[in-house]
Formats: C-alpha cells, structure tokens, sequence
C-alpha cells in the first residue's frame, strides 16, 4: 500500500510540473490583448504627432499673415521637402522623425475638388507660402502624412479675395478640420 500511494503522489508531481493548456491558452490571449493595444496606442500617437505638427503650421500662418498686416512688409515661410523643414523670419523648424511633408499614393487633391492624382507634398509655387500686407495668402497646399502612411492631412489655401487656411484630414475622403 505504501508503494502504490508513493507511485501515486510521483505520478502527480509529474503531472503538476508543466502547465496545462488552459493556462497556456489565457497567457497566450493576454499576450495577444496587450501587443493589440499597443499597436493600436502606437497608430493613435502618431496620428496625433502628424495633426499636432499640422497646427503648428497653421498657427504659424495665422502668425505670419497679421504679422505682414501689422508691419506692413512681406512675409514667407519656405518649405523644404527634401530635409522636412520650413523656415521663416530666420528660424527654421525640423519636424519630427515620424512626420514628413508628403501625401499617400493614389490620394486625390486638392481637398476641396480633389480631381487629379496627387504628385507634390507642397503646390504652393517654388515652395514657398507668400503673406502680403494686404492679407492675402498665396494659394496652394501643404500635405503632411505620418512616417507609417496612416494618416493624410493638408494644409490649404484656395484662390479667393479674402484668404481662409483650412485644415483636411484624409480618410477615403477629405474632410475639413478647421
């Protein structure tokens, strides 16, 4: 008898020294939970770097625009595509690594008629955005995306008498932010 209990109580040892596939199982599908979350986190950062990024860019066209009225001169932000960066009054600001001037394939533009394939992340001429005294804006567009090709947004500025930045964001189709 006291053999057979022993025999028992190794067979149970032996049996208790893995885990069971139940156990197994929840580690895998807690695993599986924290990796999607984290994913998803990461996608809804970098959306929010490239629409933060935006308005920077925005205000800085307010800025530049009443700053022209004010003084009574001439202002102009130049873009440069190649090195991700924009000067003005001297400055030059680089944006972040996961943010670049550019525009996802097959997008149309401009925002407001989107008609013809876009092949440009800035349309303003020689890449510069001009801010006369008078207020008016030169026209064209701004396209920054994120560093992953998740998110489109525009920055833009139509012909008319009287100048209106407006602000898209790309989801299959443009829509107006500001």
């Amino acid at each position: 008898m006291k053999k057979s209990f022993q025999l028992q109580l190794l067979n149970t040892r032996l049996l208790n020294k893995g885990y069971t596939l139940i156990e197994l199982l929840i580690v895998l599908v807690l695993f599986v939970l924290i990796t999607t979350l984290s994913i998803t986190n990461f996608g809804f950062l970098h959306r929010s770097i490239t629409r933060a990024e935006l308005y920077h860019l925005y205000s800085l066209c307010y800025y530049l625009q009443h700053k022209a009225m004010a003084t009574r001169q001439e202002q102009k932000l130049y873009i440069d595509i190649s090195h991700n960066t924009y000067t003005y009054d001297n400055t030059t600001y680089q944006l972040p690594q996961s943010v670049s001037f550019g525009y996802l394939s097959g997008v149309k533009g401009p925002p407001t008629a989107p008609k013809k394939i876009l092949s440009k992340p800035v349309t303003f001429k020689n890449d510069t955005v001009e801010f006369y005294p008078d207020g008016i804006i030169s026209s064209g567009s701004i396209y920054i995306r994120d560093a992953y090709n998740n998110s489109l947004h525009a920055l833009t500025n139509g012909i008319a008498h009287v100048s209106f930045i407006r602000l898209y964001i790309y989801n299959k189709t443009w829509r107006l932010v500001v």
